[in-house]
């Protein structure tokens, strides 16, 4: 039993905790040093599968657009505020036994602004922001002004150099 607000502590230093969170869940914290880990999972499993993460939205009868999961990334800015940075979530968008569909999609900040820059959807999509001549949806990871984007609905336009060179 852990009450609310209780704390356990791990190492000889106490550097690391696990917080019960009234009402919300469960927070681990760690004063780091170098090392990246904050948490990892292993495995000594015999095979090709490693280490997995389950997310299971267990409520019964789920609806349509129930979020199955989903991870926030926070970051400081320069003035030491906490900004969400980045969204991972996975929608159950069809909840119809035996033809279910779903998405997940991927959120960053742009100019201060959360924004949805792609998804994985039912039918086997990809979709993509639509992007512009500068800064193309899609593009080269060392030459981003050059790529395709979608000026419209029903249009595709290629870029070179941050400037329209083809629209179809």
């Amino acid at each position: 039993y852990l009450a609310d607000g209780g704390i356990i502590y791990f190492g000889n230093d106490q550097d690391v905790t696990l917080t019960h969170v009234a009402d919300a869940g469960l927070k681990i914290t760690s004063v780091q040093g170098t090392s990246k880990e904050m948490l990892h999972l292993d495995s000594d499993q015999t095979g090709a599968n490693g280490p997995y993460i389950k997310f299971d939205h267990n409520i019964g009868n789920g609806a349509d657009d129930d979020i199955a999961g989903g991870m926030e990334f926070f970051n400081n800015d320069d003035a030491g505020n906490s900004t969400q940075v980045g969204t991972i979530e996975c929608k159950m968008t069809d909840a119809s036994n035996g033809t279910e569909n779903s998405t997940i999609s991927f959120e960053i900040q742009n100019s201060g602004t959360l924004t949805e820059v792609m998804r994985c959807g039912q039918f086997a999509q990809v979709l993509f922001a639509d992007g512009t001549a500068a800064l193309p949806s899609i593009s080269n990871l060392d030459d981003s002004n050059t790529g395709m984007w979608f000026p419209a609905a029903d249009t595709i336009a290629f870029s070179v150099e941050g400037t329209e060179h083809m629209r179809l």
